[in-house]
């Protein structure tokens, strides 16, 4: 028979000389590799070479498991049609082995038998027939992103006797055991998947169906996977039977997976494995007995995901914790077996929701690095979102010292609420309260509830008592709360803030005026406010002195010597230990004309400024801003009112440097200076 035709080529990058003494070709113990996608048997699917350099082109005899080495190579997918023996065979990233219609026999040869690399796959598409394992242990070996597949019926039941479980398969961290069938799968009792891993080796059961997807397992006994559970398709998985399904290492994906109501009632989602992922974009539909969490050894749950659970979560051991990180974890049932040594931590931005908080109330089991639960009761049955964080930040000039060192951020999906809600926050009056909070005087005084808003602490509630509960925990409980975002905590003489919110002056009549101002929430009955007057807005003196008050915000002084012409007015206030600070400058013109621009806040100003303009009578006043040149670069005209005007100036639109700010009227002009950054 003549010899055909051979094309050589070789991986040297030098000049090749063949010398050909007789007939050339394939033997049975060459190297292979693919070269197009095709049959297993058809010849023009390989090269061949004696020494893995030059190389025969095509092969003239199919690889066998006497083969040196099998290589499928990057977009090759080579179909196995007629029974074949195998032995050395390396699946590499984007190759495909497709046992599609022939049994394939795997011998035990020196080394791995078929290396399923990175990227690469072994697809199981003949039903019922799984690869036969010959004598010794051959195996194979599903690397790291090595993909397993399954697009067969009969392969997922129980080990030895057929099937993805059997200990021929060698799973490795990361490998990839995918199910391509839309009808779903059936297995016998007590299955395993993955049951050789240990327990740092993580691999992946992926389904990829787009189309509901029924998984009949374990009749009345567990079905475990020692891996993570995928849902990689747009479908759901819906389980079926009353056992418990155990997805050691957690369950993502972007599809759903729910159960079968009538079959499974009394089967439970379990997730027990030291480290795990609850994540994905698909919804996760417990069965009524919910999603349970944790193991002896202790469990760790990352949510890798914003993850919406319907159903109950359990923890159910020491040691067990839902790290939320960045994402948030909604429930609609309850999250319940929250303890100082299992809960659902927020370290960081992500929070835990609980939908439908009733009037009886739902606890929260949060903490950052301790336990911090919150209870809402209440909760006009919206969705409540709650998340704590260590550290809390005091307005200046205050400190933490007689606070709760934590910050629980807590929002209604109605804000504000339809009805005001009571909170219950819990913590450690030792490890988690500022240095003076169990310090004589302080250690009797009751509670301040604080909710931050415009950057600022506020009031929220009344004063309310702690609640020893045990050991050094304790608990406050504010009632009817109706502002909600930061909240925090701190005895009632050692505030977080004194903020004052307001201040102004108002004519009464030619010889009378009334200064009034606001706090942002009650202050100590040490602190005091000096009221002080001025006839040029430089030089002050104090014509009164007002006390603190721990159970009044709103503060009124009538001066009763208002003097002809301007009069400027600010307040001192000085804190308990001693620290000033002063309001802004706000006059009264007692004549019966003028205009005064008293300040500019902030200044320098970036994008947005506050003007405050006193006026002797109601008018329209011309505003007019300047450049340092004196050129018109912006003016308009509004209306004022007699006495203090508190004016919003949109100044983004200014380049950096310095201007004016005039305020006309028909007999009277005042000019103002500031910066823009």
């Amino acid at each position: 028979m003549p010899v055909p035709a051979r094309r050589y080529t070789s991986s040297l990058s030098l000049d090749v000389t063949v010398n050909q003494a007789g007939a050339c070709g394939s033997s049975a113990t060459d190297y292979y590799r693919s070269i197009a996608s095709g049959n297993w048997n058809d010849l023009t699917t390989w090269e061949s070479s004696p020494d893995n350099v030059f190389w025969y082109t095509p092969a003239t005899l199919a690889p066998t498991f006497n083969a040196n080495a099998i290589t499928i190579r990057n977009g090759h997918t080579v179909n196995v049609t007629a029974p074949v023996t195998v032995d050395q065979v390396v699946i590499e990233n984007g190759g495909n082995l497709n046992q599609s219609a022939a049994v394939i026999t795997v011998n035990d040869g020196t080394g791995v038998d078929i290396d399923i690399q990175n990227g690469g796959a072994f697809t199981l598409s003949l039903a019922t027939n799984p690869p036969l394992f010959g004598s010794g242990n051959p195996n194979v070996n599903v690397a790291t992103g090595g993909i397993l597949r399954v697009s067969a019926s009969g392969l997922t039941a129980a080990a030895p006797a057929n099937g993805v479980n059997v200990a021929n398969y060698v799973y490795q961290h990361q490998s990839i055991l995918e199910f391509t069938l839309t009808g779903g799968f059936t297995t016998g009792t007590n299955i395993v998947y993955f049951p050789n891993v240990d327990a740092v080796t993580i691999p992946i059961f992926r389904t990829t169906a787009n189309s509901p997807t029924i998984i009949n397992v374990g009749a009345g006994t567990p079905t475990t996977f020692n891996g993570i559970f995928e849902v990689g398709g747009t479908g759901t998985v819906r389980w079926q039977n009353g056992g418990d399904k155990i997805f050691r290492n957690g369950i993502r994906g972007q599809g759903n997976m729910d159960y079968e109501v009538a079959s499974i009632a009394s089967a439970k989602f379990i997730i027990n494995g030291n480290t795990a992922e609850l994540g994905g974009t698909g919804s996760l539909l417990t069965p009524p007995s919910g999603l349970q969490i944790g193991s002896a050894s202790g469990t760790t749950v990352t949510v890798s995901d914003n993850k919406v659970v319907t159903g109950d979560i359990s923890l159910i051991s020491t040691n067990t914790f839902v790290d939320l990180g960045t994402s948030n974890l909604t429930v609609t049932g309850n999250v319940s077996g929250g303890t100082a040594t299992s809960y659902i931590r927020t370290a960081s931005t992500g929070s835990l929701i609980l939908n439908t908080v009733d009037a009886t109330g739902k606890t929260f089991p949060v903490g950052h690095s301790s336990y911090n639960p919150v209870k809402i009761a209440n909760g006009s049955n919206h969705n409540w979102t709650v998340n704590v964080n260590d550290g809390v930040t005091a307005d200046l000039p205050q400190t933490t010292a007689g606070a709760v060192l934590l910050t629980w951020n807590i929002t209604p999906s109605v804000n504000p609420p339809a009805a005001g809600a009571d909170i219950t926050f819990q913590f450690d009056a030792i490890t988690q309260t500022g240095g003076s909070f169990n310090v004589s005087p302080y250690d009797i005084e009751p509670i301040q509830p604080w909710h931050r808003k415009l950057g600022y602490w506020l009031a929220s509630g009344t004063t309310v008592p702690l609640v020893n509960i045990g050991g050094n925990l304790r608990t406050v409980t504010g009632t009817g709360l109706t502002q909600f975002s930061p909240y925090a905590l701190s005895r009632i003489s050692l505030p977080l803030p004194i903020k004052l919110v307001n201040f102004n002056a108002i004519k009464l009549n030619a010889s009378r005026s009334l200064i009034t101002w606001d706090l942002a929430a009650c202050c100590s009955r040490d602190a005091r406010f000096d009221v002080q007057r001025s006839a040029d807005g430089i030089n002050f003196s104090t014509i009164t002195t007002i006390a603190g008050s721990e159970t009044n915000r709103f503060y009124t002084y009538h001066d009763n010597t208002l003097q002809k012409g301007i009069n400027y007015y600010r307040l001192k206030g000085i804190d308990v230990d001693g620290k000033i600070s002063y309001s802004k400058v706000v006059a009264i013109i007692n004549d019966a004309s003028g205009l005064l621009l008293t300040t500019i806040a902030p200044n320098p100003v970036q994008d947005n400024m506050t003007v405050s303009l006193s006026a002797a009578k109601a008018a329209t006043v011309r505003f007019v801003i300047s450049d340092i040149a004196g050129r018109p670069v912006k003016q308009w005209s509004a209306p004022i009112a007699e006495g203090s005007n508190t004016i919003s100036i949109n100044a983004a639109g200014l380049a950096a440097g310095i201007y004016h700010l005039g305020a006309m009227t028909g007999d009277s002009k005042t000019v103002i200076r500031f910066v823009k950054q």
